[in-house]
């Protein structure tokens, strides 16, 4: 009788099982880089397209994706609902850490794709068909622009103005310190030269600046 066994980085091991005592016998190992032949009739995960399409809008992490297949197949590819998985399991066929796991298992549980019975010691995972339960990402929202404008100091030029939006800012400027403090802490996030404190020799160049453009 062969026996066909999986191990990591795609490998599998052909043995064959001699009568007793059992002894194995090691034929031959199949690596990455040789032609593979996948065939349905050697074993097959059932998917409605129904749940495929679902799939195409589901957003997930590389990580949580991984995850994910490895309790689809552990189920659904043995055509049952739920399964116990350990940890070391999940690690020995995706590669991810531990640590990575546990945090993709919790936020697939949480956003109720997966379902899961049991305690700390041993879990049983499984698919939750009923795609309308599972908590979509809320969609990003742009932030609309501001209309103050943006100034800058050093190598970078400022932005060409009206001559009436440059001398509003230049009136501003004179009459109130407003605004150092936007220029000041937009010139320290691009983190050419952080500077600790805005000093009046910084206001100098600012005002220098503006006026000059």
């Amino acid at each position: 009788m062969l026996i066909a066994g999986s191990y990591p980085q795609g490998r599998t091991t052909v043995l064959t099982l001699l009568p007793q005592p059992a002894i194995f016998i090691y034929i031959g190992v199949r690596s990455m880089g040789e032609e593979v032949n996948p065939q349905k009739e050697n074993g097959h995960v059932d998917i409605a397209n129904e749940i495929v399409e679902a799939l195409y809008r589901l957003q997930l992490s590389g990580n949580q994706w991984r995850v994910l297949w490895v309790i689809l197949r552990q189920t659904w590819g043995w055509h049952i609902k739920m399964e116990t998985i350990t940890i070391s399991y999940f690690a020995k066929r995706t590669g991810l850490k531990r640590s990575h796991i546990a945090r993709a298992l919790k936020e697939l549980s949480d956003r109720k794709v997966v379902t899961k019975i049991g305690n700390s010691s041993s879990v049983s995972y499984g698919f939750n068909k009923h795609y309308n339960q599972w908590m979509l990402l809320p969609k990003l929202v742009l932030l609309p622009k501001l209309d103050k404008p943006v100034t800058k100091i050093g190598r970078e030029l400022l932005p060409k103005k009206d001559g009436l939006l440059k001398e509003t800012i230049i009136k501003e400027t004179n009459n109130k310190e407003t605004i150092y403090i936007p220029v000041f802490e937009y010139w320290n996030s691009k983190e050419i030269i952080v500077h600790r404190k805005l000093t009046e020799k910084i206001k100098v160049k600012i005002k220098a600046a503006l006026k000059d453009h």
